[in-house]
């Protein structure tokens, strides 16, 4: 038996009782080595101890190795981001740049509405002095 790398996309269920089980699709789970559920994108990820013949009624999809040890990475990576902002230091930090994004779109937007007028007012000056060079050249 070899081991083959699978997604789960389908008949993912998570069971919480004294611990947590995860039910993968359909796999026979003693031939599990590892496996995970991917909270950031919805997915299981399965190292599977088994032949191909056994897989043939689950909802899994075969990946690489190099796509699993990178799903897996990139899931690691998630978890510590979800530790970290549950940190208090990085939790009020979050809150002041999150502030001063709202004051700096604010001051955006007033900058904005401040170049429209400056905008309209040069081009009725534009047109009064059209008008006169217009009157002058009449005369």
């Amino acid at each position: 038996m070899e081991k083959i790398y699978l997604e789960v996309t389908d008949r993912l269920a998570v069971v919480e009782g004294n611990a947590t089980t995860y039910i993968y699709g359909g796999i026979e789970m003693q031939h599990v080595s590892y496996a995970y559920v991917n909270s950031s994108n919805g997915k299981g990820y399965v190292a599977y101890n088994g032949d191909e013949e056994s897989l043939e009624s689950t909802n899994t999809i075969e990946i690489t190795k190099e796509e699993f040890d990178a799903a897996h990475k990139a899931h690691q990576e998630y978890e510590s981001g979800k530790e970290t902002l549950l940190n208090p230091v990085v939790m009020e930090r979050l809150e002041e740049l999150e502030k001063e994004n709202k004051d700096l779109k604010l001051a955006l937007a007033e900058s904005a509405e401040a170049q429209q007028r400056d905008n309209l007012e040069n081009q009725l000056a534009i047109a009064e002095l059209a008008e006169l060079i217009a009157t002058k050249e009449v005369l």
